[in-house]
């Protein structure tokens, strides 16, 4: 015999019924609770993913502007290092400069036309 049938046997068709109403019940309140944990999951579940969504896009405009900000400086840096070569060519001819006037001091007039002709 089946473990049913056994029950069937055992308890009387009044007492079955009550057991029968009392799982449906118990199955209705668990239900309930799980559908009441679900209602006030959903709302929350939603938050969560609304704020995940909003520091997303802010993490990804602050990265935007920071791309923004280290091309500008790459452009400034390279423009300070196209400086400095213009300034070091100036300080070299600067220094020929130099000796070219001390030199036409010593020498006479005619370095003072190469100093002119090199300018």
């Amino acid at each position: 015999m089946s473990q049913e049938q056994e029950d069937v046997i055992r308890f009387p068709d009044e007492e079955r019924s009550a057991q029968l109403e009392a799982l449906e019940a118990n199955y209705a309140r668990v239900e309930g609770e799980v559908f009441q944990w679900n209602s006030h999951l959903t709302p929350f579940s939603t938050a969560c993913v609304f704020e995940l969504m909003t520091l997303m896009l802010a993490i990804n405009a602050l990265f935007l502007e920071y791309s923004k900000k280290c091309t500008e400086l790459d452009e400034c840096h390279q423009e300070y290092l196209d400086n400095l070569v213009a300034l070091r060519d100036l300080e070299d001819r600067m220094a020929q400069t130099r000796k070219i006037y001390q030199s036409v001091g010593a020498s006479g007039g005619c370095l003072l036309k190469d100093a002119i002709d090199f300018l």
